[in-house]
């Protein structure tokens, strides 16, 4: 993407998106708006996803939820 910019600047993109201010729902729209039609899903799953921890070495081991 950054290869498009007219300068090609990647940091410049990078700081775009992770510091502008901008809704995401319209952007998921388009991604599955695109890719509906290529993967014919049954059904749609959304889950956040996490590594289960345990043990006295591991860091940062608490429970999550």
């Amino acid at each position: 993407m950054a290869s498009r910019l007219p300068d090609g600047n990647e940091q410049n993109l990078q700081q775009f998106v992770n510091q502008s201010t901008w809704d995401p729902v319209p952007v998921q729209r388009r991604i599955c708006e695109r890719v509906l039609p290529l993967i014919e899903p049954a059904a749609w799953v959304i889950d956040d996803v996490s590594v289960p921890k345990d043990g006295r070495m591991s860091v940062a081991v608490a429970p999550q939820y």
